[in-house]
Protein backbone atom coordinates (compact mmCIF):
# COMPACT_ATOMS: atom_id res chain seq x y z
CA UNK A 1 0.00 0.00 0.00
CA UNK A 2 1.05 3.29 -0.99
CA UNK A 3 1.90 5.72 2.19
CA UNK A 4 -1.24 8.30 0.85
CA UNK A 5 -3.60 4.58 1.69
CA UNK A 6 -2.11 4.05 4.82
CA UNK A 7 -2.42 7.09 6.40
CA UNK A 8 -6.31 7.60 5.27
CA UNK A 9 -7.13 4.23 5.98
CA UNK A 10 -5.35 5.08 9.96
CA UNK A 11 -7.71 8.11 10.27
CA UNK A 12 -10.68 6.36 8.84
CA UNK A 13 -9.80 3.63 12.01
CA UNK A 14 -9.55 5.88 14.18
CA UNK A 15 -12.86 7.76 13.14
CA UNK A 16 -15.10 4.28 14.09
CA UNK A 17 -17.26 5.25 10.96
CA UNK A 18 -18.07 2.20 8.97
CA UNK A 19 -17.16 2.50 5.32
CA UNK A 20 -20.69 2.21 4.84
CA UNK A 21 -21.58 5.27 6.57
CA UNK A 22 -18.84 6.83 4.92
CA UNK A 23 -19.93 6.08 2.02
CA UNK A 24 -23.22 7.86 2.76
CA UNK A 25 -22.11 10.83 4.52
CA UNK A 26 -18.78 12.00 1.36
CA UNK A 27 -21.51 10.15 -1.20
CA UNK A 28 -18.17 8.32 -2.44
CA UNK A 29 -19.20 5.00 -3.76
CA UNK A 30 -18.02 1.98 -1.40
CA UNK A 31 -16.18 -0.14 -3.65
CA UNK A 32 -13.92 2.95 -4.40
CA UNK A 33 -13.41 3.50 -0.64
CA UNK A 34 -12.08 0.27 -0.03
CA UNK A 35 -9.98 0.14 -3.17
CA UNK A 36 -8.37 3.75 -2.22
CA UNK A 37 -7.71 2.13 1.82
CA UNK A 38 -6.16 -1.10 -0.26
CA UNK A 39 -3.91 1.30 -2.61
CA UNK A 40 -5.36 -0.31 -5.55
CA UNK A 41 -6.85 3.23 -6.81
CA UNK A 42 -6.37 6.77 -6.03
CA UNK A 43 -9.39 9.39 -7.04
CA UNK A 44 -8.32 11.24 -10.11
CA UNK A 45 -10.73 14.45 -8.48
CA UNK A 46 -9.33 15.66 -5.46
CA UNK A 47 -12.81 17.12 -4.60
CA UNK A 48 -13.40 13.37 -3.65
CA UNK A 49 -10.58 13.32 -1.08
CA UNK A 50 -12.05 16.73 0.50
CA UNK A 51 -15.05 14.84 0.29
CA UNK A 52 -13.79 12.13 2.37
CA UNK A 53 -12.06 14.13 5.07
CA UNK A 54 -15.01 16.18 5.56
CA UNK A 55 -16.51 13.01 6.01
CA UNK A 56 -14.26 11.86 8.24
CA UNK A 57 -14.13 15.65 10.29
CA UNK A 58 -10.31 15.78 10.26
CA UNK A 59 -8.10 18.61 12.09
CA UNK A 60 -6.59 20.81 9.28
CA UNK A 61 -2.91 19.51 10.27
CA UNK A 62 -3.95 15.90 8.98
CA UNK A 63 -6.18 16.82 5.97
CA UNK A 64 -2.80 19.09 4.88
CA UNK A 65 -0.90 15.88 5.36
CA UNK A 66 -3.31 14.03 2.77
CA UNK A 67 -3.14 16.45 1.03
CA UNK A 68 0.38 16.17 0.55
CA UNK A 69 0.60 12.54 0.36
CA UNK A 70 -2.12 12.84 -2.31
CA UNK A 71 -0.21 14.87 -4.50
CA UNK A 72 3.02 12.75 -3.97
CA UNK A 73 0.69 10.14 -5.41
CA UNK A 74 -0.51 11.40 -7.75
CA UNK A 75 2.31 13.27 -9.31
CA UNK A 76 5.70 11.27 -7.97
CA UNK A 77 7.67 12.36 -4.76
CA UNK A 78 9.82 13.64 -7.20
CA UNK A 79 7.95 15.83 -9.50
CA UNK A 80 6.10 17.05 -6.28
CA UNK A 81 9.88 17.73 -4.70
CA UNK A 82 10.54 19.64 -7.59
CA UNK A 83 7.43 21.81 -7.15
CA UNK A 84 7.57 22.41 -3.67
CA UNK A 85 10.91 24.00 -4.25
CA UNK A 86 9.49 26.11 -6.77
CA UNK A 87 7.00 27.35 -4.68
CA UNK A 88 9.08 28.04 -2.09
CA UNK A 89 11.39 30.29 -4.84
CA UNK A 90 8.36 32.08 -5.15
CA UNK A 91 7.58 33.08 -1.52
CA UNK A 92 11.19 33.45 -1.01
CA UNK A 93 10.70 36.72 -3.16
CA UNK A 94 7.68 37.74 -1.07
CA UNK A 95 9.84 39.72 1.51
CA UNK A 96 12.91 40.64 -1.24
CA UNK A 97 10.60 43.65 -3.17
CA UNK A 98 10.72 45.73 -0.57
CA UNK A 99 12.69 49.03 -0.89
CA UNK A 100 16.27 48.74 0.05
CA UNK A 101 17.77 50.67 2.72
CA UNK A 102 19.53 53.37 1.05
CA UNK A 103 23.33 53.39 2.47
CA UNK A 104 26.39 54.63 1.10
CA UNK A 105 28.92 52.94 -0.88
CA UNK A 106 31.84 54.72 -0.05
CA UNK A 107 34.86 52.37 0.97
CA UNK A 108 37.89 52.59 1.48
CA UNK A 109 39.75 49.28 1.72
CA UNK A 110 43.75 48.85 1.27
CA UNK A 111 45.62 45.66 0.10
CA UNK A 112 49.10 47.45 -0.79
CA UNK A 113 50.63 45.99 2.28
CA UNK A 114 49.33 42.71 1.24
CA UNK A 115 52.00 40.49 0.39
CA UNK A 116 51.72 39.04 -3.66
CA UNK A 117 50.20 35.67 -2.42
CA UNK A 118 48.23 35.32 0.85
CA UNK A 119 46.59 31.73 2.28
CA UNK A 120 43.13 32.01 3.99
CA UNK A 121 42.23 29.48 6.49
CA UNK A 122 38.17 29.28 7.87
CA UNK A 123 34.98 30.78 6.56
CA UNK A 124 34.95 33.80 8.55
CA UNK A 125 38.78 34.53 7.68
CA UNK A 126 37.95 34.02 3.80
CA UNK A 127 34.38 35.98 4.07
CA UNK A 128 36.09 38.82 6.19
CA UNK A 129 38.69 39.26 2.89
CA UNK A 130 36.03 38.84 0.24
CA UNK A 131 34.01 41.16 1.64
CA UNK A 132 36.89 44.02 1.45
CA UNK A 133 37.66 42.98 -1.93
CA UNK A 134 34.34 42.99 -3.38
CA UNK A 135 33.66 46.64 -1.79
CA UNK A 136 37.10 48.24 -2.57
CA UNK A 137 36.22 46.90 -6.18
CA UNK A 138 32.50 48.24 -6.32
CA UNK A 139 34.05 51.57 -5.52
CA UNK A 140 35.57 52.29 -8.66
CA UNK A 141 34.19 53.48 -11.81
CA UNK A 142 34.99 50.66 -13.81
CA UNK A 143 35.43 48.33 -11.47
CA UNK A 144 34.32 44.36 -12.05
CA UNK A 145 33.83 41.15 -10.83
CA UNK A 146 34.64 38.20 -12.41
CA UNK A 147 33.43 34.67 -10.94
CA UNK A 148 33.61 30.61 -11.36
CA UNK A 149 32.03 29.94 -8.49
CA UNK A 150 28.69 27.81 -7.60
CA UNK A 151 25.65 29.84 -6.54
CA UNK A 152 25.55 27.35 -3.16
CA UNK A 153 27.79 30.03 -0.94
CA UNK A 154 25.58 32.08 0.50
CA UNK A 155 27.54 34.28 1.81
CA UNK A 156 28.73 35.56 -1.50
CA UNK A 157 25.47 35.27 -3.19
CA UNK A 158 24.12 37.70 0.01
CA UNK A 159 27.32 39.94 -0.38
CA UNK A 160 26.47 40.44 -4.66
CA UNK A 161 23.08 40.99 -3.84
CA UNK A 162 23.97 43.78 -1.51
CA UNK A 163 26.43 45.29 -3.22
CA UNK A 164 24.46 44.69 -6.85
CA UNK A 165 21.77 46.43 -5.19
CA UNK A 166 23.24 49.74 -3.90
CA UNK A 167 24.36 52.39 -6.06
CA UNK A 168 27.26 51.03 -8.16
CA UNK A 169 28.14 50.31 -11.93
CA UNK A 170 29.77 47.20 -10.54
CA UNK A 171 29.75 44.95 -13.43
CA UNK A 172 29.42 41.43 -11.84
CA UNK A 173 29.96 38.50 -14.64
CA UNK A 174 28.87 34.59 -13.29
CA UNK A 175 29.80 31.75 -14.36
CA UNK A 176 28.37 28.43 -12.68
CA UNK A 177 28.05 24.61 -13.73
CA UNK A 178 24.68 23.05 -13.99
CA UNK A 179 24.29 19.38 -13.88
CA UNK A 180 24.48 17.77 -17.58
CA UNK A 181 22.71 14.59 -17.37
CA UNK A 182 18.93 15.34 -15.44
CA UNK A 183 17.91 12.17 -16.04
CA UNK A 184 18.42 11.74 -11.97
CA UNK A 185 15.53 13.76 -10.61
CA UNK A 186 18.38 15.02 -7.86
CA UNK A 187 20.11 16.61 -10.99
CA UNK A 188 17.08 18.62 -11.70
CA UNK A 189 16.86 19.73 -8.00
CA UNK A 190 20.12 20.62 -7.90
CA UNK A 191 19.69 22.91 -11.11
CA UNK A 192 16.50 24.48 -9.54
CA UNK A 193 18.12 25.47 -6.73
CA UNK A 194 21.26 27.10 -8.14
CA UNK A 195 18.67 28.89 -10.20
CA UNK A 196 16.60 30.13 -6.98
CA UNK A 197 20.13 31.21 -5.72
CA UNK A 198 20.59 33.67 -8.76
CA UNK A 199 17.09 34.77 -9.45
CA UNK A 200 17.17 37.75 -7.00
CA UNK A 201 20.26 39.11 -8.69
CA UNK A 202 18.78 38.76 -12.19
CA UNK A 203 15.69 40.59 -10.93
CA UNK A 204 17.50 43.25 -9.21
CA UNK A 205 20.98 43.84 -10.34
CA UNK A 206 21.30 45.52 -13.54
CA UNK A 207 24.93 44.75 -14.43
CA UNK A 208 24.82 41.36 -13.04
CA UNK A 209 24.75 38.24 -15.81
CA UNK A 210 24.70 34.79 -15.19
CA UNK A 211 26.37 32.24 -17.83
CA UNK A 212 26.37 28.70 -16.89
CA UNK A 213 27.98 25.35 -18.74
CA UNK A 214 27.40 21.29 -18.50
CA UNK A 215 29.15 19.18 -16.54
CA UNK A 216 29.23 16.31 -13.31
CA UNK A 217 29.28 18.86 -10.86
CA UNK A 218 30.48 15.98 -8.55
CA UNK A 219 33.15 15.34 -9.83
CA UNK A 220 34.17 18.42 -11.49
CA UNK A 221 34.12 20.24 -8.10
CA UNK A 222 35.65 17.04 -5.82
CA UNK A 223 38.13 17.07 -2.91
CA UNK A 224 41.16 16.50 -5.49
CA UNK A 225 40.47 19.89 -6.76
CA UNK A 226 42.64 22.74 -4.87
CA UNK A 227 41.48 25.64 -5.87
CA UNK A 228 38.35 25.03 -8.38
CA UNK A 229 36.59 28.28 -7.47
CA UNK A 230 37.89 31.93 -8.86
CA UNK A 231 36.78 35.25 -7.68
CA UNK A 232 38.73 37.97 -10.23
CA UNK A 233 38.89 41.67 -9.69
CA UNK A 234 40.25 44.16 -11.90
CA UNK A 235 43.84 43.45 -10.15
CA UNK A 236 42.91 40.96 -7.61
CA UNK A 237 42.72 37.19 -7.85
CA UNK A 238 40.89 34.89 -4.86
CA UNK A 239 41.14 30.95 -5.55
CA UNK A 240 38.73 29.05 -3.06
CA UNK A 241 38.23 25.48 -2.32
CA UNK A 242 35.31 23.53 -3.26
CA UNK A 243 34.14 23.36 0.91
CA UNK A 244 34.99 27.42 1.23
CA UNK A 245 37.27 25.91 3.88
CA UNK A 246 40.53 27.77 2.00
CA UNK A 247 41.57 29.98 -0.21
CA UNK A 248 44.45 32.11 -1.47
CA UNK A 249 44.56 36.02 -2.24
CA UNK A 250 46.67 36.80 -4.82
CA UNK A 251 47.91 40.46 -5.75
CA UNK A 252 50.54 39.73 -8.84
CA UNK A 253 50.12 40.70 -12.26
CA UNK A 254 51.15 37.40 -13.55
CA UNK A 255 48.85 35.42 -11.05
CA UNK A 256 45.96 37.88 -12.19
CA UNK A 257 46.85 37.18 -15.94
CA UNK A 258 47.01 33.26 -15.84
CA UNK A 259 44.24 32.85 -13.96
CA UNK A 260 41.93 35.80 -16.35
CA UNK A 261 43.00 33.59 -19.84
CA UNK A 262 41.43 30.41 -17.41
CA UNK A 263 38.56 32.16 -16.97
CA UNK A 264 38.55 33.77 -20.62
CA UNK A 265 38.68 29.71 -21.93
CA UNK A 266 35.65 28.70 -20.05
CA UNK A 267 33.44 31.40 -20.29
CA UNK A 268 33.93 31.02 -24.01
CA UNK A 269 31.92 27.66 -23.66
CA UNK A 270 29.13 29.06 -21.47
CA UNK A 271 25.74 30.31 -22.50
CA UNK A 272 23.50 33.36 -20.95
CA UNK A 273 21.17 31.84 -17.93
CA UNK A 274 18.64 34.35 -19.16
CA UNK A 275 18.56 37.06 -21.54
CA UNK A 276 17.94 40.62 -19.92
CA UNK A 277 16.19 43.64 -20.77
CA UNK A 278 15.68 46.59 -18.73
CA UNK A 279 14.90 49.51 -20.71
CA UNK A 280 11.16 49.79 -21.22
CA UNK A 281 10.94 49.74 -24.95
CA UNK A 282 13.51 46.75 -24.95
CA UNK A 283 11.27 44.97 -22.83
CA UNK A 284 8.33 45.35 -25.72
CA UNK A 285 10.74 44.67 -28.56
CA UNK A 286 11.93 41.74 -26.02
CA UNK A 287 7.81 40.75 -25.95
CA UNK A 288 7.55 40.19 -29.25
CA UNK A 289 9.76 37.13 -29.57
CA UNK A 290 6.62 35.58 -28.05
CA UNK A 291 4.01 37.27 -30.15
CA UNK A 292 6.65 35.82 -33.33
CA UNK A 293 6.12 32.32 -31.52
CA UNK A 294 2.26 32.15 -30.66
CA UNK A 295 1.50 33.61 -34.57
CA UNK A 296 4.23 30.58 -35.91
CA UNK A 297 1.34 28.54 -37.28
CA UNK A 298 3.97 25.65 -36.92
CA UNK A 299 4.12 25.75 -33.43
CA UNK A 300 0.69 23.36 -31.44
CA UNK A 301 0.16 25.47 -28.43
CA UNK A 302 -2.19 24.45 -26.68
CA UNK A 303 -0.96 25.76 -23.22
CA UNK A 304 0.21 29.14 -21.80
CA UNK A 305 -0.17 30.47 -18.63
CA UNK A 306 0.72 33.53 -16.36
CA UNK A 307 1.53 33.70 -12.89
CA UNK A 308 1.22 37.29 -11.30
CA UNK A 309 -0.74 39.15 -8.53
CA UNK A 310 -3.33 40.66 -11.21
CA UNK A 311 -5.39 38.89 -13.87
CA UNK A 312 -4.19 38.80 -17.57
CA UNK A 313 -6.05 41.93 -18.77
CA UNK A 314 -3.95 43.44 -21.81
CA UNK A 315 -5.72 40.63 -23.88
CA UNK A 316 -8.50 43.16 -23.61
CA UNK A 317 -7.05 46.28 -24.65
CA UNK A 318 -8.50 47.82 -27.52
CA UNK A 319 -7.29 50.31 -29.43
CA UNK A 320 -9.91 52.64 -27.83
CA UNK A 321 -8.07 52.35 -24.39
CA UNK A 322 -4.89 52.53 -26.32
CA UNK A 323 -5.90 55.98 -27.99
CA UNK A 324 -7.38 57.12 -24.26
CA UNK A 325 -4.31 56.73 -22.01
CA UNK A 326 -1.06 55.91 -23.68
CA UNK A 327 1.01 59.33 -23.14
CA UNK A 328 2.04 61.38 -25.74
CA UNK A 329 5.51 60.49 -26.00
CA UNK A 330 8.08 60.44 -28.57
CA UNK A 331 7.86 56.45 -28.91
CA UNK A 332 3.91 56.69 -28.84
CA UNK A 333 3.07 55.82 -31.92
CA UNK A 334 5.73 52.37 -31.46
CA UNK A 335 4.09 51.32 -27.94
CA UNK A 336 0.77 51.35 -29.46
CA UNK A 337 1.41 49.39 -32.16
CA UNK A 338 3.11 46.73 -29.78
CA UNK A 339 0.21 46.51 -27.56
CA UNK A 340 -2.06 46.68 -30.04
CA UNK A 341 -0.11 43.94 -31.96
CA UNK A 342 0.14 41.55 -29.09
CA UNK A 343 -4.01 42.35 -27.76
CA UNK A 344 -5.52 41.34 -31.41
CA UNK A 345 -3.00 38.27 -31.63
CA UNK A 346 -3.59 36.82 -28.18
CA UNK A 347 -7.55 37.78 -28.18
CA UNK A 348 -7.70 35.51 -31.29
CA UNK A 349 -6.13 32.77 -30.07
CA UNK A 350 -8.15 32.91 -27.06
CA UNK A 351 -11.46 32.82 -29.85
CA UNK A 352 -10.13 29.74 -31.50
CA UNK A 353 -9.94 27.34 -28.75
CA UNK A 354 -5.98 28.77 -27.64
CA UNK A 355 -6.14 27.68 -24.16
CA UNK A 356 -4.80 30.50 -21.84
CA UNK A 357 -4.44 29.94 -18.05
CA UNK A 358 -4.42 33.29 -15.76
CA UNK A 359 -3.11 32.92 -11.55
CA UNK A 360 -3.83 35.70 -9.67
CA UNK A 361 -5.36 36.92 -6.11
CA UNK A 362 -7.92 38.65 -4.92
CA UNK A 363 -5.24 41.39 -3.61
CA UNK A 364 -4.33 41.73 -7.30
CA UNK A 365 -7.88 42.68 -8.49
CA UNK A 366 -7.93 45.40 -5.60
CA UNK A 367 -4.84 46.97 -6.59
CA UNK A 368 -6.08 47.10 -10.31
CA UNK A 369 -8.73 48.79 -8.82
CA UNK A 370 -7.25 50.92 -6.43
CA UNK A 371 -3.83 52.24 -9.42
CA UNK A 372 -5.80 51.59 -12.62
CA UNK A 373 -2.76 50.56 -13.23
CA UNK A 374 -1.67 47.36 -15.28
CA UNK A 375 1.44 45.82 -14.57
CA UNK A 376 2.84 44.47 -17.34
CA UNK A 377 2.71 47.78 -19.18
CA UNK A 378 5.44 50.81 -17.94
CA UNK A 379 3.84 52.97 -15.65
CA UNK A 380 5.63 55.93 -17.85
CA UNK A 381 3.86 54.57 -21.14
CA UNK A 382 0.44 55.38 -19.96
CA UNK A 383 -1.73 57.42 -17.72
CA UNK A 384 -4.21 55.49 -14.57
CA UNK A 385 -7.74 54.15 -15.89
CA UNK A 386 -10.23 55.18 -14.80
CA UNK A 387 -12.78 53.40 -12.42
CA UNK A 388 -15.20 53.34 -15.35
CA UNK A 389 -12.69 51.51 -17.80
CA UNK A 390 -11.40 49.39 -14.98
CA UNK A 391 -14.96 47.94 -14.35
CA UNK A 392 -15.24 47.33 -18.46
CA UNK A 393 -12.11 45.52 -18.54
CA UNK A 394 -13.29 43.10 -15.40
CA UNK A 395 -16.15 42.33 -17.33
CA UNK A 396 -14.54 41.53 -20.26
CA UNK A 397 -12.46 39.37 -18.39
CA UNK A 398 -15.20 37.74 -16.60
CA UNK A 399 -17.39 37.43 -20.25
CA UNK A 400 -14.44 35.75 -21.50
CA UNK A 401 -14.43 33.06 -19.11
CA UNK A 402 -17.45 31.48 -20.73
CA UNK A 403 -17.01 33.03 -24.42
CA UNK A 404 -13.46 32.32 -25.33
CA UNK A 405 -10.63 29.77 -23.68
CA UNK A 406 -9.31 32.15 -21.14
CA UNK A 407 -9.07 30.24 -17.55
CA UNK A 408 -9.40 32.47 -14.61
CA UNK A 409 -7.43 30.58 -11.56
CA UNK A 410 -7.44 32.39 -8.17
CA UNK A 411 -4.26 31.74 -5.84
CA UNK A 412 -5.18 31.14 -2.28
CA UNK A 413 -2.57 33.16 -0.93
CA UNK A 414 -3.24 31.79 2.54
CA UNK A 415 -1.36 28.58 0.82
CA UNK A 416 0.95 29.99 -1.90
CA UNK A 417 2.23 33.67 -1.47
CA UNK A 418 3.50 35.72 -4.08
CA UNK A 419 4.59 39.04 -5.09
CA UNK A 420 3.05 41.91 -6.93
CA UNK A 421 6.54 42.70 -8.32
CA UNK A 422 7.11 39.74 -10.41
CA UNK A 423 5.01 38.30 -13.03
CA UNK A 424 6.00 34.81 -14.93
CA UNK A 425 4.30 33.27 -18.73
CA UNK A 426 5.38 30.13 -19.34
CA UNK A 427 4.38 29.89 -23.13
CA UNK A 428 5.24 25.87 -23.42
CA UNK A 429 7.79 23.52 -21.90
CA UNK A 430 11.01 25.80 -23.12
CA UNK A 431 9.84 28.92 -23.25
CA UNK A 432 9.35 30.80 -19.85
CA UNK A 433 9.46 34.85 -18.87
CA UNK A 434 9.98 36.73 -15.98
CA UNK A 435 9.16 40.51 -15.29
CA UNK A 436 10.20 42.25 -12.25
CA UNK A 437 9.22 45.83 -10.82
CA UNK A 438 12.07 46.45 -8.70
CA UNK A 439 10.89 49.48 -6.00
CA UNK A 440 13.97 51.40 -6.93
CA UNK A 441 15.28 50.45 -10.59
CA UNK A 442 12.33 49.81 -12.33
CA UNK A 443 11.47 46.92 -14.83
CA UNK A 444 13.37 44.18 -15.37
CA UNK A 445 12.50 41.49 -18.15
CA UNK A 446 14.11 37.86 -18.49
CA UNK A 447 13.83 35.35 -21.41
CA UNK A 448 14.90 31.81 -19.63
CA UNK A 449 17.54 30.22 -21.80
CA UNK A 450 17.99 27.12 -19.91
CA UNK A 451 15.35 24.30 -21.16
CA UNK A 452 15.68 21.75 -17.86
CA UNK A 453 14.50 24.96 -15.93
CA UNK A 454 11.66 26.36 -17.92
CA UNK A 455 10.15 22.63 -18.28
CA UNK A 456 10.31 22.48 -14.53
CA UNK A 457 8.69 26.19 -13.86
CA UNK A 458 5.68 24.72 -17.02
CA UNK A 459 4.94 21.62 -15.09
CA UNK A 460 4.63 23.44 -11.70
CA UNK A 461 1.68 25.86 -13.37
CA UNK A 462 0.14 23.01 -15.26
CA UNK A 463 0.18 21.42 -11.85
CA UNK A 464 -1.00 24.17 -9.97
CA UNK A 465 -4.54 24.16 -11.58
CA UNK A 466 -4.80 20.45 -9.77
CA UNK A 467 -3.89 21.63 -6.31
CA UNK A 468 -5.36 22.98 -3.63
CA UNK A 469 -3.55 26.52 -3.98
CA UNK A 470 -5.95 27.75 -5.93
CA UNK A 471 -10.20 28.11 -5.39
CA UNK A 472 -12.37 26.06 -7.44
CA UNK A 473 -13.35 27.10 -11.10
CA UNK A 474 -16.57 27.60 -9.34
CA UNK A 475 -15.56 29.62 -6.62
CA UNK A 476 -12.98 31.58 -9.05
CA UNK A 477 -16.13 33.42 -10.86
CA UNK A 478 -18.10 33.51 -7.93
CA UNK A 479 -15.40 35.71 -6.39
CA UNK A 480 -14.85 37.98 -9.59
CA UNK A 481 -18.32 38.42 -9.99
CA UNK A 482 -18.48 39.38 -6.19
CA UNK A 483 -15.39 41.84 -6.58
CA UNK A 484 -17.36 43.24 -10.02
CA UNK A 485 -20.67 44.02 -8.27
CA UNK A 486 -18.49 45.60 -5.06
CA UNK A 487 -16.42 47.87 -7.97
CA UNK A 488 -19.65 48.44 -9.56
CA UNK A 489 -21.77 49.33 -6.39
CA UNK A 490 -18.75 51.62 -4.81
CA UNK A 491 -18.43 53.36 -8.64
CA UNK A 492 -22.31 54.75 -8.13
CA UNK A 493 -21.63 55.51 -4.84
CA UNK A 494 -18.65 57.85 -6.09
CA UNK A 495 -21.14 59.25 -8.69
CA UNK A 496 -24.03 59.92 -6.18
CA UNK A 497 -21.43 61.52 -4.01
CA UNK A 498 -20.43 64.01 -6.69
Amino acid sequence: MSQFSTVLKKYVSKSDISIQTLSKTSGVDRSFIHHILTGKRIPADKEVLENIMRALTLVPAQADELRNLYFIERIGKDLYQRNLLIKNMLENLVGFDSSPPMIPTSYNHDFTAYPAATMLKGALNINTVLKAVLEEESSKENGYVKLLIQPDYQFLMDLLLTIGNSDTSLKIEHIFCLQKDTKEESDTLDNLTSFQSVLPLLLSCPHYEAYTYYDNIDSKFDTTSVFPYIIITSYIVIGISHNYQHAALYIDEGFHQVYHEIYSNIFRRCSPLAKKAIDPLEYYTQYSILNQVMSDGKNDLSFTSSLFAQPRLIFFLTNDYLNKYILDLPIKNEVKALLSKQSNLYYEKLKNGYEYTSFFTIEGLDAFWNTGRITEIPDEFYAPIKKEDCLNLLKKLYESISKTSYKACIINTSKLRITDKLVITAINETITFFMYIHPVKGMFHLALNEPGISASIFQFLTLLKESDFIYSEEETQKILLSKIEEFENELKERKREA
